[in-house]
């Protein structure tokens, strides 16, 4: 399985940048590419106009996939879920949905559009507390790489 993550903005920060990328040294499991969206801030605009934006970039490179794919959004206004049942709707993906495609979506500092978090097929949260949205690349890439340790039977996740 493909694993695109799309997420708006340009990470810029050394140690952010260092950090995402050991966890893509790590990960052999999937193939995973990470697509920065970024939209020009023109004039004085609301912030619902700016995730409108994003949310039309977004969707711009999610109907350049060769098939439609599996779409989770990040949003604080999704379901919350362990580790280990992160882990298991990643295997149900692979297994059951059959997806050579899966794209999760990181949307701005504004959040994500209403619209674009509807067509996904999964929303997901890290939970009550609002998070930078470039950590929140982080937090995923972890969590992809404690998935893979996970359905290896690795120690890494302590919770087993």
């Amino acid at each position: 399985m493909n694993i695109t993550i799309l997420a708006c903005g340009i990470m810029r920060e050394k140690q952010q940048i260092e950090m995402l990328d050991e966890y893509f040294r790590r990960i052999n499991r999937w193939q995973i590419d990470i697509r920065e969206v970024s939209v020009k801030k023109v004039g004085n605009i609301t912030a619902e106009t700016l995730a409108a934006r994003e949310a039309e970039a977004i969707m711009a490179h999610i109907q350049n996939f060769k098939t439609q794919p599996y779409i989770i959004a990040m949003d604080e206004r999704g379901k919350q879920q362990s580790s280990i049942e992160f882990t298991d709707m990643l295997s149900n993906i692979e297994t059951i949905h059959h997806a050579n495609d899966l794209a999760f979506i990181i949307g701005g500092a504004g959040g994500l559009y209403p619209a674009l978090r509807d067509k996904a097929n999964e929303v997901l949260s890290y939970g009550r507390n609002t998070w930078p949205h470039m950590l929140a690349r982080i937090m995923l890439i972890e969590q992809l790489y404690r998935a893979q340790q996970i359905m290896i039977g690795h120690p890494y996740h302590k919770g087993m």
